[in-house]
């Protein structure tokens, strides 16, 4: 195609000819076409894969192209946390983990964001609870539960307020066997099927 466009028309006829020579000109008119417009699709796929070198640019990128993602919406929230130093805006942080939750509120991947942040600005009777559920989330539960053990385990030994702390982790604990023995009975009621 590119040839036959940059050439034209190889077939030529005796009043044709005459034409012929205006053909280079054509010819190269035709080429500095295709350059530049290879020179442009050059630059737009080299400009599109440095956005997606570092993982601010790509997220960014990602909420340009679909800003009503839960996840894209989560994971640059993570960003703005703290997991860049460079980049810490907490009410940034927030924002974008509210509308992750807007977005999908089954997510469960939110709580585990939302303790981090929580913990983060010293609101530990909310964190607790967003911990709970980050535990009780398959996609989280590898770094929530270690750190669910490690909170209670510092919480609970407080002289002050380790009793009530006591009663608050029986109550988060039960949550967690209720959630663990319902996702047992969903896995056995699946295989039954």
């Amino acid at each position: 195609f590119l040839v036959h466009f940059i050439l034209g028309n190889q077939t030529s006829t005796s009043s044709q000819n005459s034409k012929s020579r205006s053909r280079p000109l054509t010819v190269g008119i035709r080429s500095s076409l295709v350059a530049a417009g290879i020179v442009f699709m050059g630059y737009r796929v080299m400009h599109r894969s440095g956005e997606w070198m570092t993982s601010p640019d790509l997220l960014e990128s990602s909420l340009k192209a679909c800003p009503r993602s839960a996840k894209s919406n989560l994971e640059i929230s993570k960003i703005y946390s703290g997991l860049y130093p460079e980049k810490l805006d907490m009410e940034l942080a927030k924002t974008y983990i509210e509308k992750a939750e807007e977005i999908d509120p089954e997510y469960c991947d939110i709580h585990w964001q939302w303790a981090q942040l929580l913990f983060r600005q010293q609101r530990y009777l909310e964190f607790e609870g967003r911990l709970t559920k980050a535990v009780t989330c398959p996609f989280t539960t590898g770094g929530a539960y270690p750190l669910f053990e490690q909170y209670w385990g510092m919480v609970t030994q407080d002289p002050n307020h380790g009793a009530a702390a006591v009663k608050r982790r029986a109550e988060y604990v039960t949550i967690i066997q209720a959630a663990v023995a319902e996702a047992k009975d969903d896995e056995e009621r699946s295989l039954k099927k």
